[in-house]
């Protein structure tokens, strides 16, 4: 960029401080009533599946148990809570989930978590109060935190997550 055109940006920000400064603020004004008003009606249109898919486990299918599903979703929940995406961790727990029913208890096991689709991490719900965040499912936390990049991983867990009756792209 030259030097007279960043001048200029300069010399547009100074000359419309008040401008930007109220967009943006009208802007945050308008996202916080909608999530109020969101919160307060809730969102009629949004069906994970949760109850329904996830209680098609077919325990006696399960190679994993029940303990080992709890200790797999917590795995996959710290792989992904934070900014940053640890996909060999995302890898290692599905090197132990090998059919749909094992994906079901661990997707059960999961629940539902409070996720930030603005900076893409978890957000505790003591501090949430439902402004920032809305609680999704494993499989919407696994396709927001695996992005097109990691396209070996996705590979691997779309299969599992696929028969289990969701729909998962690699």
């Amino acid at each position: 960029m030259s030097k007279q055109k960043s001048n200029q940006i300069v010399q547009f920000l100074n000359d419309n401080k008040a401008g930007i400064f109220y967009t943006g603020a009208t802007l945050v004004a308008i996202y916080f009533v909608y999530k109020s008003v969101k919160s307060v009606w809730g969102d009629e249109d949004s069906d994970s599946g949760f109850s329904d898919t996830a209680n098609n486990a077919n325990i006696y299918n399960a190679t994993i148990s029940q303990s080992e599903a709890n200790n797999l979703a917590y795995s996959l929940f710290t792989a992904m809570r934070d900014s940053g995406t640890d996909e060999d961790l995302i890898a290692q727990a599905f090197n132990r989930i090998q059919n749909k029913d094992d994906f079901l208890l661990v997707y059960k096991a999961f629940g539902e978590k409070y996720y930030d689709n603005v900076f893409g991490y978890y957000l505790d719900p003591t501090w949430n109060n439902k402004l920032f965040a809305d609680k999704y499912d494993l499989v919407y936390w696994l396709d927001n935190e695996l992005g097109w990049g990691d396209r070996e991983v996705r590979n691997k867990i779309a299969s599992v997550i696929n028969q289990a009756g969701f729909v998962f792209k690699p």
